[in-house]
């Protein structure tokens, strides 16, 4: 599988002291910390920083068309070529999210972000860029930690993410 060359957001971290979980990353004020993630398919492994603000003023959606498979967008842990794939398929949120540096959370780095900073996410469900089936994406609730298939035609915002992949 190929995977896209990194953009600014997806960069190698520079040389820093990596702040405590849900403090802000440097130089990016309105971040929370949430931990490291596994790289998916020999990809290196990254710093995940979540958005909150960004999540919280993001417009309910759909995720997608009912009942269409779109081919890429099943990652459980890589939210960047999910949202690549979905923005390749017409959609908006995605296309959006990529335009200012950002990404939509897999299914595996929304958990990482309701394990370690769930406290200071916005209540209510979000959409992960993973994509269940055809009629399915899922979905993520902070405030208890759930995980939910739902379907796509229900309107959720997205979970905001950025990447700083690990220095080796």
């Amino acid at each position: 599988m190929q995977h896209p060359t990194p953009t600014a957001s997806q960069a190698l971290a520079p040389t820093i002291q990596t702040p405590a979980l849900g403090a802000p990353w440097p130089d990016l004020p309105e971040s929370v910390y949430a931990g490291v993630m596994r790289g998916e398919d020999g990809q290196p492994d990254y710093h995940l920083v979540v958005l909150p603000k960004a999540t919280q003023d993001a417009r309910r959606r759909p995720w997608g068309e009912y009942g269409k498979h779109l081919e890429g967008c099943t990652h459980r842990r890589d939210g960047l070529l999910n949202t690549q794939a979905l923005a390749a398929a017409g959609s908006d949120l995605a296309a959006k999210a990529l335009a200012v540096g950002h990404y939509i959370a897999s299914q595996g780095e929304a958990h990482l972000i309701a394990a370690n900073v769930h406290d200071l996410m916005p209540s209510g469900w979000y959409w992960t860029s993973t994509q269940y089936s055809p009629r399915s994406a899922w979905a993520q609730d902070f405030e208890s930690g759930f995980s939910y298939i739902g379907s796509k035609d229900h309107e959720f915002r997205a979970v905001a993410v950025r990447r700083f992949v690990l220095q080796s």
